[in-house]
């Protein structure tokens, strides 16, 4: 009797620190500004799964968590980043919108468990002529609310999480910054590894069907 409750003990120990484990938030922060920073991190704990700053290659699940979430598109901000020098505000901003949207798409099923705990941009279009900075206004915010406006939609805000800001200056030049900082439980990204593992296996026995291969008897 002593050897069963004993069992039972460790047995429920495990299943705590297991839940416990899966409960762990994953926490994913993304930066970019004009002026050239660019940090993309996404971490467990005191502990990088993927940092693109790093020279060596992430480890095995923080390449899983690169092609699940679609973490290559994100990487496409090292040529904007090299390209703002040359491109107007408004070119930067919507660029950056677009990357930033292919990546909101590409996880839209996974965004409902995506927790935003801060998403802070201002724009700021500036220079000596008004007619231009007036287009890049209207231009930068054609780009922003509606990607603002889907996030909120589709994924949970912090409360006071969204710190929104576009604006003219005729004074001086023009400023762009975002800084994203989202959350999500580990369960879940377990559980999209199996998912896409899941997929990849039914894909290769569907191919190994000689059902669904072209070849066979020759008429």
């Amino acid at each position: 009797m002593l050897a069963i409750k004993i069992i039972l003990i460790a047995l429920c120990a495990v299943i705590l620190l297991i839940s416990l484990i899966l409960s762990l938030d994953i926490k994913v922060v993304f930066e970019f500004d004009t002026n050239g920073r660019l940090t993309l991190l996404a971490k467990l704990l005191f502990y990088k799964l993927y940092d693109i700053k790093q020279k060596k290659e992430p480890s095995s699940f923080g390449r899983y968590l690169k092609r699940i979430f679609g973490i290559e598109a994100l990487t496409d901000a090292e040529e904007i980043k090299k390209d703002t020098q040359e491109s107007g505000i408004s070119d930067t901003v919507s660029r950056l919108i677009a990357v930033l949207s292919l990546l909101a798409g590409q996880i839209s099923w996974l965004l409902k468990r995506v927790r935003i705990k801060k998403l802070h941009i201002l724009a700021i279009c500036g220079g000596s002529d008004a007619a231009d900075a007036a287009m890049d206004y209207g231009l930068v915010c054609a780009a922003v609310y509606p990607f603002v406006g889907y996030l909120e939609t589709n994924a949970k805000f912090k409360e006071k999480a969204g710190d929104i800001r576009v604006g003219c200056d005729f004074e001086n030049d023009a400023h762009f910054e975002a800084e994203i900082t989202v959350k999500i439980k580990l369960f879940h990204v377990l559980r999209a590894i199996f998912r896409s593992a899941l997929d990849s296996a039914e894909s290769i026995l569907d191919n190994a069907d000689p059902k669904n291969n072209n070849g066979g008897i020759q008429q």
